[in-house]
């Protein structure tokens, strides 16, 4: 069904009780995988400010697209914009607002050019969505490759080889890993995921295809930051194809880096 999540948002919050009030928080991993700042903000929004949800969500959609376009400008004409029409940021931006409001909050802060203010944003949005930590461990390996490889003139050959590691371990943990993962920490997701996602060849080989395209570049290309995180973006979903796993969701969120990088 299309905007599916929209409706249960709307459902969850209007109907049902909210998890803080019947949630057992015993630490800090359970506040992160309950997500459950995301949820206090709600029900402050709600109850103190008195906004109905769908106020809040058209709040995050137009952030979402802000933060999508801001990005865009800061490196492309404003034409370019028009690629933002896109079911992948419809899907993201009018129905997953937890992922929206997260990867909004971190691309802004990303902007900003202040590691503190980086970090900050990372360690609030771990508690909207756990999602954070994908996206932040994607981010650090591709700094790791800046500081490993590209400040030291290594051939880069050797950097797109490690953009592309990264990748597969990205895709390794949403894919065959995820569900040990959530088994691990406890998390209420694990009989979703488990077993239940596949993509199709012709799907994946549109990225791949772009990903061919990528990998002949040549040395220019990726001393680019944004270059190497779409390039293990690329990887990552090229790599579903048989380790499995969601990736709507990572392309979605990746979408202004790719636009950027694909220009």
């Amino acid at each position: 069904f299309p905007l599916a999540d929209r409706r249960a948002y709307f459902s969850y919050f209007l109907y049902e009780e909210n998890v803080l009030d019947y949630g057992k928080f015993s630490g800090i991993v359970d506040y992160v995988k309950s997500e459950s700042l995301w949820h206090w903000i709600m029900r402050f929004a709600m109850k103190e400010l008195h906004l109905s949800p769908d106020t809040i969500f058209w709040f995050i959609s137009f952030l979402c697209l802000f933060a999508f376009a801001y990005f865009i400008l800061g490196a492309l004409k404003s034409w370019a914009l028009i690629l933002l029409v896109n079911p992948l940021l419809i899907d993201l931006a009018l129905s997953q607002f937890r992922l929206a409001l997260a990867s909004s909050l971190l691309l802004l802060s990303y902007m900003s050019r202040r590691k503190v203010l980086l970090t900050a944003t990372f360690a609030i949005c771990i508690f909207i969505h756990t999602a954070t930590f994908l996206f932040a461990g994607i981010y650090a390996g591709v700094w790791a490759i800046k500081k490993g490889l590209v400040d030291n003139d290594v051939n880069w050959k050797w950097v797109l080889l490690t953009c592309f590691l990264l990748g597969l371990c990205a895709s390794t943990a949403i894919g065959p890993a995820a569900e040990y993962i959530l088994a691990y920490v406890g998390d209420r997701r694990v009989s979703v995921y488990a077993g239940n996602a596949a993509n199709s060849w012709k799907y994946i080989s549109f990225w791949i295809g772009l990903l061919a395209v990528c990998s002949i570049q040549g040395d220019r290309f990726f001393r680019n930051v944004v270059n190497r995180y779409s390039v293990a973006v690329l990887s990552l979903v090229s790599t579903t194809l048989v380790t499995g796993g969601y990736t709507s969701r990572v392309l979605a969120v990746s979408l202004p880096m790719l636009i950027v990088t694909l220009w």
